[in-house]
């Protein structure tokens, strides 16, 4: 009987140990989705600035004939919030995926101080750092800047597809005498709320979001649990 109640209590150590570990991940997953949402919010704001000067300018008439010198400065400026959104983004993403790694290693690390195993239940804080410093040595840095290059690359495939959707919408637009609020309306917005999102039409900021938010959560996840399993490797 003692050697069941023992056992028991080592099996709710484990799981809670894991419900911990699991729930550090997700939240650090949440933490990089919005650090991504922010910098897109920023490119949207910075799009319809430079869309709303050009109509005030009146080179964007409604259903009239277009300033097409106007035009191409304004797809130039386009062009250039989403790079500058694209390199964001990529930065972001690099550092999660690596950050992410690491935390995967002090998680599995954690998991087993928590569960209060033999050896590591009595490591200290600088202990705990210290045997994931030595795990995070024996990892293939090669694989891990792959992993990150890896995102930079979805990270271009998104800014390529939101700067031609754009692009497509406005031009879109003109033809067919919108004015610029509606033009505006087409290219979407970034959504903060669940229930706004699952409203909102299809739009070009929308879809981007979308895509953003899945590349995020996934690879942050992804590099995680690389993570904890390079630690358990070792053990």
């Amino acid at each position: 009987m003692q050697s069941v109640a023992v056992d028991k209590t080592l099996r709710d150590r484990i799981l809670e140990a894991t419900l911990v570990s699991l729930h550090e991940r997700d939240l650090y997953s949440e933490q990089t989705i919005a650090r991504v949402l922010d910098s897109l919010q920023r490119a949207e704001k910075d799009v319809k600035a430079s869309l709303l000067h050009y109509a005030n300018l009146g080179s964007l008439p409604d259903g009239k004939a277009i300033n097409q010198a106007s035009l191409r400065k304004l797809q130039q400026q386009i062009r250039e919030h989403i790079r500058t959104f694209r390199d964001e983004h990529s930065l972001i993403m690099k550092t999660a995926v690596k950050e992410s790694y690491k935390a995967g290693i002090y998680s599995g690390i954690g998991d087993l101080v928590r569960a209060r195993m033999p050896f590591y239940r009595d490591l200290t804080p600088e202990g705990i750092k210290q045997t994931g410093s030595n795990v995070f040595t024996l990892i293939d840095k090669n694989a891990l800047d792959f992993m990150a290059n890896y995102n930079v690359q979805l990270a271009g495939d998104v800014s390529r597809e939101l700067t031609d959707g754009i692009n497509k919408a406005i031009q879109t637009g003109i033809v067919s005498g919108k004015s610029v609020p509606e033009i505006a309306k087409d290219i979407g917005r970034v959504v903060r709320d669940p229930e706004e999102f699952r409203k909102a039409g299809k739009t070009v900021f929308k879809t981007a979001q979308q895509r953003m938010e899945l590349i995020a959560r996934t690879e942050t996840l992804r590099a995680h649990n690389q993570g904890t399993l390079k630690f358990y490797g070792t053990v």
